[in-house]
């Protein structure tokens, strides 16, 4: 499996409108890194979120550049397919699905609290 195989099944859920829209993709990331129980992502987050910080301004701090290490070096250990089948395990729909089917719609908890991404 590939990068572009996961980004094909994240385009089919609810997420999928994230995908073309920097702007809010990076607010959504910001609120998630906020919501983190570790307490420097936490920090991270709410720095980013409150527009305190620039991405780039996180280098500037030891913290963060290690929490952002441990982030990247946990990347790398990532199973694409593990991805895939969560993302296929959730049944997420599009909003424009959810819309017009409420059979359809995505449960209301959120869908990545069971999963280690959060």
């Amino acid at each position: 499996m590939t990068i572009d195989d996961v980004f094909a099944s994240l385009e089919r859920t609810s997420y999928g409108h994230l995908l073309h829209n920097d702007q809010l993709r990076r607010q959504e990331l910001y609120e998630l890194m906020a919501e983190c129980p570790d307490p420097i992502l936490s920090e991270m987050g709410r720095q980013l979120r409150d527009g305190l910080l620039t991405p780039r301004q996180l280098l500037d701090a030891p913290d963060y550049v290690e929490a952002l290490q441990r982030g990247y070096e946990t990347l790398g250990e990532v199973d694409l397919n593990e991805i895939a089948a969560e993302v296929d395990e959730f049944g997420l729909t599009s909003p424009a699905q959810s819309d017009s089917d409420p059979a359809a719609a995505s449960p209301s908890e959120d869908p990545g609290s069971a999963t280690r991404w959060h």
